[in-house]
């Protein structure tokens, strides 16, 4: 592959996936993904930046926190922007429907079966086993991003911007889109002041 395909695609991956590979990584992520979009981080990690090395580990973490603030589900999100450095616009559409297509399957398959025997014993000790492993994949991902952030804590204006974010949701119980709004028009502010 040139160095112009890559250009294609973007400056910052290892090497580019086909279309198949992109459908059946993220069908394998979302077929084990319980918990939710946090809980996908170490299994596209291992999948995609470990395995396949298709993509480095901080544009997997700027996609998930890009992914975030788009509407909608934010492991999809997040499929279609990695499917999209890694593969283009194909590898996007393929991404997102490998991403879904466990749900669509399950569904259709054991939904009724589900309803039918979820007060049954064992259905409720598995699904506390699944709880638990989700929680260890969270506390992990929840580490990692911290350890990571610390490049983005760049100045004072980084921090206090952080610090007013996680007061304004924990304590005061301010709607996430209205804190992600107020910060993404101070940071331009404060950048374009700067001259950044």
């Amino acid at each position: 592959m040139t160095q112009k395909s890559y250009k294609m695609v973007g400056d910052y991956m290892n090497k580019r996936i086909t279309f198949l590979q992109c459908y059946t990584a993220f069908f394998k992520i979302s077929l084990f993904t319980f918990g939710g979009g946090y809980a996908m981080l170490p299994m596209v990690e291992k999948e995609l930046v470990e395995g396949k090395a298709c993509i480095s580990e901080k544009d997997m973490l700027d996609s998930y926190a890009l992914a975030q603030t788009i509407p909608g589900i934010i492991g999809a999100n997040m499929a279609a922007l990695v499917g999209r450095k890694v593969h283009g616009i194909k590898g996007a559409i393929a991404s997102t429907m490998g991403f879904i297509s466990p749900s669509i399957i399950i569904i259709m398959l054991i939904s009724d079966l589900l309803i039918q025997y979820q007060e049954h014993s064992l259905v409720n000790n598995a699904l506390k086993g699944i709880k638990a492993a989700v929680l260890a994949l969270l506390i992990h991902t929840f580490i990692k991003l911290v350890i990571k952030s610390k490049e983005y804590i760049r100045n004072i204006f980084s921090g206090l911007l952080i610090l007013a974010a996680f007061i304004s949701v924990l304590f005061f119980g301010i709607s996430p889109i209205y804190v992600i709004i107020c910060a993404a028009f101070a940071g331009m502010l404060y950048y374009k002041r700067k001259g950044k």
